[in-house]
């Protein structure tokens, strides 16, 4: 009888194991690096599900991005007469900044499954003030991008190396709105 006891016992640890340990190889984290995307040009990011039990669902995105762009700059000057020339001489400086990309995104699909659809709305805080096209030339540029993507997303429901690939849209402040490819490798925790 004891030893009926305890191997019932001893069953129902092992058991509870085995439930609590596919519990925990849920992955429901990811950390990747993106190139195009929310952070315009690279960003490294992390990601995750509100509700830890599952790599589907409602979820967020927050990173740290980096970008550069071209400034281009006409020497003018004014001669004894008052009147303004150029001297056709131009200076081509190359100019960075960050980006602080976020949103809300949803996965959808099948529980079992590392095949998934990611739709997600944001934005990013950009460390210098500008638009899309016309970068400091534009009245209208600001330090917030907004986006809205859609992203096929490979990620192994019990973690592992996980990637994206997919279409964002920029949106900047003037209202300009551009599409932006994105592609990203990371891993899933």
């Amino acid at each position: 009888m004891i030893k009926n006891l305890l191997l019932t016992l001893t069953l129902i640890v092992v058991a509870a194991e085995g439930r609590l340990s596919a519990q925990d190889k849920v992955s429901s984290h990811a950390f990747y690096a993106e190139l195009g995307g929310a952070g315009i040009l690279t960003s490294a990011n992390i990601d995750g599900r509100f509700n830890s039990a599952s790599h589907l669902g409602l979820g967020y995105r927050v990173g740290l991005g980096f970008s550069f762009y071209n400034e281009t700059k006409n020497e003018v000057y004014v001669s004894y007469d008052g009147c303004y020339y150029s001297n056709d001489t131009y200076e081509k400086r190359v100019k960075s900044y960050a980006t602080i990309p976020f949103g809300i995104n949803y996965l959808l699909g099948k529980p079992n499954s590392p095949h998934t659809l990611e739709v997600e709305a944001g934005g990013a805080i950009l460390t210098k003030k500008m638009s899309i096209w016309d970068y400091d030339r534009n009245p209208s540029a600001g330090y917030i991008l907004g986006h809205v993507s859609v992203m096929y997303r490979r990620q192994p429901f019990d973690g592992g190396v996980m990637w994206k690939i997919g279409l964002h849209t920029i949106i900047d402040a003037g209202g300009d709105i551009t599409p932006w490819p994105s592609v990203a490798v990371g891993y899933a925790f």
